[in-house]
């Protein structure tokens, strides 16, 4: 039995990803920056979580945030505590690259999890969103966006900062 609840290695995720898949395991993959966690991070991770029988959640790392300045607020390490302590997630790990792509292939997951805001116009929010949606259907999985209400981490900062 593989033990839940852990930070990973990038090296030791896709070593477990890879057990679980050989148990024909849905394997769920949510990624992002995760920055001030929020209402929105949670519930979109707990309906990740009912999609799948492991949710992976990888965190972009903070020297490749690209968010605005003096961002990310919280660091890396403490992004990576904060979500190990949410029920809905079963591992967490730091991302090794400025996108999803790399992780992806490593992977191979059999569900990819987004907001809802990223299948109306992708290339907006994330750039490399479209490159991440193609090689997850070539390598046989499945994109799935979420329903969740959209919360912006970004739009809560500047709503602090006007007051």
């Amino acid at each position: 039995m593989i033990s839940k609840k852990k930070i990973l290695s990038y090296p030791a995720a896709i070593k477990i990803s890879k057990l679980l898949k050989e148990d024909n395991k849905v394997i769920g993959l949510c990624h992002g920056c995760f920055d001030l966690l929020h209402i929105g991070h949670v519930s979109h991770f707990n309906t990740a979580s009912s999609c799948c029988d492991y949710l992976f959640v990888s965190v972009t790392p903070d020297e490749f945030v690209n968010k605005g300045p003096n961002r990310p607020i919280i660091s890396q390490f403490d992004r990576l505590s904060m979500i190990s302590q949410l029920d809905a997630v079963d591992f967490v790990l730091l991302n090794n690259s400025d996108s999803a792509i790399m992780l992806l292939n490593d992977l191979l997951p059999t569900k990819f999890f987004k907001g809802i805001e990223y299948s109306d116009m992708p290339e907006q929010i994330n750039p490399n969103f479209l490159l991440e949606r193609d090689l997850l259907i070539k390598n046989g999985g499945e994109m799935v966006f979420t329903k969740d209400e959209i919360r912006s981490t970004t739009q809560i900062i500047k709503k602090i900062n006007l007051k």
